[in-house]
């Protein structure tokens, strides 16, 4: 066979396309393609551990990656053996382990995968203009599983990568966490990398068969107004801002200010302080309307440095800004506000029993004033008087200082019970304001398809087992009938039964008669044929014995005759 024309295929455990490699296999520092396929068959044993004694011990205990014979028979011994296990599948309900997310290990794997045959020339990314904002430069995996653990990333979450390059993150928390993912990209190259990025990752995870989130790359500005809507939507944001500059992320922070409550924020640069105080001064600045705070820095995170790279985690929280209004109007009233999205590390923890009790009344008496305090705001609104503090749809670019804080009364002494019950009001309140906004029909929308595709996945389940009880009662029933037959019982109903296990019987009992009579017979045979060998013996030692020496004037013929032999039995 020619050279160019040898190849090695690996069959999908999911019943995809095959893979091909082309002989010979392509080996570089940083890919090798007899290591890739080994592992590959690894990966596979992971998910079918039936698969994976027989692989280890028979497949490959010995084979040469430098060998095209060994390597071909390595590939067609993995081959029969997933067949197999697939005809096992046939008609049934498939293992749990396919069409679902792939683990964090295998999914590590398929990037390598996919990277390796998508972006064939890597220097090519880095033709970029020095210190511009196009500077192109990679995000670890590392990094980006540290990113869905800090931001606690879920299925209900739109994960944006702004200057998404080759598209690799989205691709990697589309698959894990399987949320809806967007990836926005201005330079040429990256995005050229990212379409076949995306043809390998869908090969790759149909060939294992695993599913993902749904994905987007797009080709374009994400300053222009058309990404607004995806901007906005988005409920957690990535971004390599660190060469930017100055101008960019000024831009960036003005299309933050429109992002939702609760908006997470991961970036190579933090876009306000991290000691930021809120003052009359920076009341328009994206410090007042969130909080920050620096993760641990990773070794080896990016592709531009071998350092520990710093990320900061931005939490969107407008609070901050009605907490200022309050102390400002309450300056003796130091207690914590209640209900803002606060960053993970800096809630409070109590220590003991007394303290979470103390904790919860003051939270309680802190959400009464503020709904009297609302309460209040809205009184005046009506009357068309100004508001003493701005609300939550003010936008936070536009100066609010010149808003004058209007004294109020005092508040008076409160029923022990009203704290509670306007605690409980207040969330009611929330609740209802929720359940009318566009996101939540969103949410429940998704929620609704989501527990009918279960429902629909749980009846195809029950009629595939439906089917296998069936199936199994047929051949169940056919294999019976069959041994019946052997057995002679041509009716099975009960005087059939009947009549064929009393003639089973009788045919038992003279089988044990004839056994019987047999063994005696052997018995009979077995005597005497210890007899005849007892007799032989005997002959033949009086036939070999010598005679005895006669005396000088003795002949053998004056020796007496031997005795005749004794009679046969």
């Amino acid at each position: 066979m020619p050279e160019n024309d040898k190849k090695l295929i690996l069959h999908s455990p999911a019943g995809s396309e095959h893979v091909v490699y082309k002989w010979p296999l392509h080996r570089s520092d940083h890919w090798n393609e007899a290591t890739e396929i080994v592992e590959t068959i690894r990966w596979v044993c992971q998910d079918f551990p039936e698969l994976k004694l027989a692989v280890e011990t028979h497949v490959l205990h010995d084979f040469d990656p430098n060998s095209y014979d060994s390597m071909r028979q390595l590939c067609e011994k993995y081959n029969r053996a997933v067949d197999n296990i697939r005809k096992l599948w046939s008609g049934r309900q498939p293992p749990p382990c396919l069409n679902a997310p792939p683990s964090m290990a295998l999914l590590r794997h398929i990037m390598n995968q996919v990277y390796s045959r998508a972006v064939t020339n890597p220097d090519e990314l880095n033709s970029y203009e020095p210190f511009s904002p196009e500077v192109y430069g990679e995000t670890s995996f590392e990094l980006v599983e540290e990113i869905v653990k800090q931001t606690k990333l879920k299925e209900m979450d739109v994960f944006l990568d702004l200057g998404s390059g080759v598209g690799q993150v989205v691709l990697q928390v589309a698959a894990f966490v399987g949320c809806k993912s967007y990836g926005i990209e201005k330079a040429e190259i990256p995005y050229k990398y990212a379409q076949r990025m995306q043809l390998e990752f869908q090969r790759w995870i149909a060939w294992y068969g695993k599913s993902y989130g749904e994905y987007e790359i797009i080709k374009g500005d994400f300053l222009l107004e058309v990404f607004d809507d995806i901007i906005n939507q988005a409920t957690v944001i990535f971004t390599n801002n660190f060469a930017f500059g100055p101008e960019l992320n000024h831009q960036l922070k003005l299309k933050f200010q429109n992002l939702k409550e609760g908006t997470k924020i991961v970036s190579s640069l933090e876009f306000c302080p991290l000691n930021f105080r809120i003052t009359d001064r920076n009341l328009s600045d994206i410090g007042a309307m969130m909080n920050v705070v620096e993760l641990s820095p990773l070794k080896g995170s990016v592709s531009w440095t071998p350092k520990a790279v710093s990320y900061y985690l931005h939490v969107i929280d407008r609070g901050k800004l009605e907490d200022y209004f309050h102390k400002q109007k309450h300056p003796e009233d130091n207690r914590p506000r209640v209900g803002h999205h606060l960053l993970p590390h800096t809630k409070p923890k109590a220590n003991n029993t007394n303290a979470k009790l103390a904790k919860k009344s003051k939270t309680l008496l802190e959400a009464a004033k503020r709904t009297q305090h609302h309460k209040k705001q809205r009184e005046l609104h009506l009357k068309g008087l100004p508001m003493t503090s701005p609300p939550h749809q003010r936008p936070v670019h536009q100066p609010v200082a010149a808003v004058a804080p209007s004294p109020g009364p005092k508040p008076s002494v409160m029923n022990p019970l009203d704290p509670l019950l306007s605690s409980y009001r207040e969330q009611l309140q929330a609740y209802l304001h929720q359940v009318r906004t566009p996101e939540y029909s969103v949410w429940l929308a998704r929620a609704i398809e989501k527990e009918y595709t279960k429902q629909k996945h749980l009846q195809t389940v029950i009629a595939h087992l439906e089917s296998d009880v069936s199936s199994l009662s047929k051949n169940t029933v056919e294999r019976m009938e069959e041994s019946m037959q052997e057995l002679g019982i041509k009716k099975l109903d009960p005087e059939g039964l009947l009549q064929g296990a009393k003639f089973i019987v009788t045919q038992n009992k003279q089988l044990r008669k004839e056994l019987q009579d047999i063994e005696r017979d052997v018995n009979n045979l077995k005597s005497e044929n210890d007899c005849l060998t007892s007799f032989f013996k005997q002959q033949n030692l009086h036939v070999n014995r010598s005679p005895p020496i006669a005396d000088r004037g003795t002949t053998i013929s004056s020796l007496p005759p031997s005795p005749p032999p004794p009679p046969p039995p």
